[in-house]
């Protein structure tokens, strides 16, 4: 069996803050986390976490910490996850994936977070 959950820009927390300058708030364009179960059985899943992000910038996307929800210490992704695909599209446009397996410590429901504090200016469908 397989569990499929995908969030378009939920999970994505934005900060949008005096905290950044800017020049560093300009390169996420969009966002997904997928969770794949590993098995039927067992309580193991692959996180990925999907950038878009504009290549005029010069931030790197995947500095941000994914929180699993369930209690366990955030994991930055740049150091703890799988750089899986790193690719230019066209149009100044790439895509950055990472990812990263978890184990849950039971069944339940957990929310799953990844925080990053730089997306691109003049987002419509987002609050803060």
């Amino acid at each position: 069996m397989r569990l499929h959950v995908r969030w378009v820009i939920v999970g994505l927390v934005i900060l949008l803050s005096g905290l950044f300058n800017r020049s560093n708030a300009t390169h996420i364009r969009a966002g997904e986390i997928t969770v794949e179960r590993n098995d039927c059985v067992g309580l193991t899943f692959r996180i990925t976490i999907t950038g878009w992000v504009d290549l005029e910038s010069t931030v790197e996307f995947g500095g941000g910490d994914i929180n699993f929800g369930d209690g366990s210490p955030s994991i930055n992704l740049r150091r703890g996850a799988q750089l899986v695909l790193e690719q230019d599209l066209g149009n100044m446009v790439g895509i950055v994936q990472f990812q990263i397996d978890h184990t849950y410590p039971a069944n339940g429901v957990y929310t799953l977070s990844y925080l990053e504090a730089n997306r691109n200016a003049g987002i419509l469908n987002m609050n803060s």
